[in-house]
């Protein structure tokens, strides 16, 4: 039983430490585009082997305003991230179009907290349950970005 936790807790090491020591560059949409859903995406996002990073950057575009408020834990607070939404979105340029970071496409815990975020927001859940149950689920093992709680009634 030993091995099990062991090897589990040196795999996360890894996986976190490799996504924290990245680089945290951003990219707009314009000559990397095709088309998901209705929001272009750069080629970083579609060229990525991590699983499922297409989906979560999807929801994070459709769904930033939420994840602002839900903490990450791959250890880029240390690049400055505040929220998970960090590692898929940088900001907004001048003309409204979204402007996303490169971190998430090569990181399996954000994608991973985004997607979890996302399974709770389907299954009805409040902001704060989502934030709660995501924090019981990474917080016994990894650091979490430095995230402030979500407003009442969001």
């Amino acid at each position: 039983m030993k091995r099990w936790w062991i090897g589990t807790t040196a795999t996360l090491m890894f996986i976190a430490s490799g996504c924290a020591a990245g680089t945290d560059a951003k990219s707009g949409t314009s000559g990397h585009e095709r088309h998901t859903s209705g929001q272009a995406m750069p080629t970083f996002v579609e060229q990525s082997t991590v699983p499922h990073v297409r989906e979560a950057y999807a929801f994070a575009a459709a769904n930033a305003d939420q994840l602002q408020y839900i903490p990450c834990y791959c250890g880029c607070g240390s690049l400055g991230h505040k929220s998970v939404k960090s590692c898929f979105i940088a900001g907004k340029k001048a003309n409204g179009q979204l402007e996303y970071n490169v971190h998430g496409s090569g990181c399996e815990i954000c994608v991973h907290v985004v997607l979890d975020a996302k399974k709770g927001f389907e299954a009805g859940k409040s902001l704060q349950e989502v934030r709660q149950q995501i924090e019981q689920k990474y917080g016994p093992q990894l650091s979490p970005t430095n995230t402030p709680a979500p407003p009442d009634g969001m």
